[in-house]
């Protein structure tokens, strides 16, 4: 595994971007930029997936958005929707292998009470994304 440079992210978020296996949520634009965190222009950072884990994030997020949001137009379709891609989410390869690994955690403390109606720690958890642009 090699490292790369603060300048080489974009491009390899953009790169995941265009091949990210699951679609957003609809009229929703990825975002353009990187999130803070990446900003030491001197630091070098792991080149094994910083794009995957920018796009994989900003897509979880993009969902939970999406399920926050739903109730407040009473679309159930769209609440249906967005717990059925974040059903997605947690079994993605790369979740389970990079993110969250086999106690799955975020999926017994964040999405199944959200499936049972109980927003509240998505709610919490959701103030950690990005703004959207």
């Amino acid at each position: 595994m090699g490292f790369i440079s603060l300048d080489e992210i974009p491009a390899f978020y953009l790169a995941a971007v265009e091949s990210f296996p699951h679609p957003i949520p609809a009229e929703t634009n990825w975002p353009a930029g990187i999130p803070g965190g990446y900003n030491d222009p001197h630091g070098l950072y792991e080149a094994e997936s910083p794009g995957e884990t920018i796009a994989s994030n900003n897509w979880h997020c993009a969902w939970e958005g999406e399920l926050l949001d739903a109730p407040e137009s009473n679309d159930r379709g769209r609440q249906t929707a967005a717990l059925t891609m974040l059903d997605i989410w947690v079994s993605d390869p790369y979740f389970t292998e990079k993110i969250e690994g086999p106690e799955q955690l975020w999926k017994s403390h964040v999405l199944d009470p959200a499936k049972n109606g109980d927003l509240l720690r998505m709610k919490r958890e959701y103030w950690n994304c990005p703004t959207p642009d």
